[in-house]
């Protein structure tokens, strides 16, 4: 049997909890609220039989603030909580409604619910099985929900990757991880680069070698820089090499001099 739909005033539904990032976007709700004022709100809002709004938040906030008395409605009863935030997620994700970290919070409230009902083992299985997401992508935007406030503050900009946000999370100092966040968005650093500093962080906190590290230049120079070599320190060695080319150059020296030229006691 198809969904009834009923009527309902403004001021017969609520939303459950504060109004999500995207919706307290002003352009957002300001195109959703002209949409509504030229055709009305056309695809019903879900609520329980008390009045609670499981999907449709966005047109809700504006039901409400204009006042209507003729908002279509879907009751839905007999679902779990658990039910309920998948129904929201799904209308939302359907329509672009929910940033990856407003996904991840609610995702975090049903990993939570369906541990409660199952086991922690099978809650995470359970969550991405309802959502239609793989266990990785579960296992990401957990990680972004664990990050610090300006970590996602860049998430939700766009200025960051929600996948490099998760990489950034393994660091779990909060400061670390603001931090290669910030230089992450700086110096527009790839998901790879990311995971590779955040695993280097680690590997030096627990007193591990760090593995050389190999790169080719776009001309074909390939450079293999010791991995135990901080920042600083590996400045002063490119300066080294720049001077000595720039020497060899000078005196029209052979290449194999190069590596006299490098060698302290040539200084």
């Amino acid at each position: 049997m198809p969904d009834q739909i009923v009527h309902r005033a403004w001021n017969t539904i609520r939303l459950k909890q504060p109004p999500s990032r995207s919706q307290r976007d002003p352009k957002v709700m300001a195109r959703l609220k002209a949409d509504i004022l030229k055709r009305g709100i056309r695809c019903p809002i879900r609520i329980t039989p008390d009045g609670e709004v499981i999907a449709g938040e966005g047109r809700t906030i504006i039901a409400i603030e204009l006042q209507l008395n003729e908002i279509p409605c879907i009751v839905a009863s007999d679902l779990t909580e658990a039910d309920k935030l998948v129904e929201e997620i799904q209308e939302n994700a359907l329509r672009e409604n929910l940033s990856h970290v407003d996904l991840a919070e609610k995702v975090h409230q049903l990993v939570e619910i369906k541990s409660t009902e199952l086991g922690e083992r099978k809650g995470r299985p359970a969550a991405a099985a309802a959502l239609g997401l793989t266990g990785s992508e579960v296992t990401k935007l957990l990680g972004l929900d664990g990050c610090p406030g300006p970590v996602k503050a860049l998430v939700a900009a766009h200025r960051l990757a929600y996948t490099s946000a998760y990489y950034i999370s393994r660091l779990g100092d909060e400061a670390a991880m603001i931090e290669l966040a910030e230089r992450a968005v700086e110096f527009n650093l790839s998901r790879q680069d990311v995971a590779d500093a955040v695993n280097g962080k680690l590997r030096a906190s627990r007193g591990c070698k760090r593995s050389p590290i190999r790169a080719r230049t776009n001309k074909g120079v390939q450079l293999i820089i010791p991995g135990e070599l901080d920042p600083e320190a590996m400045i002063g060695e490119f300066t080294a090499v720049i001077e000595a080319i720039r020497r060899a150059v000078k005196f029209n020296l052979p290449l194999p001099t190069l590596t006299q030229l490098l060698k302290p006691s040539a200084n």
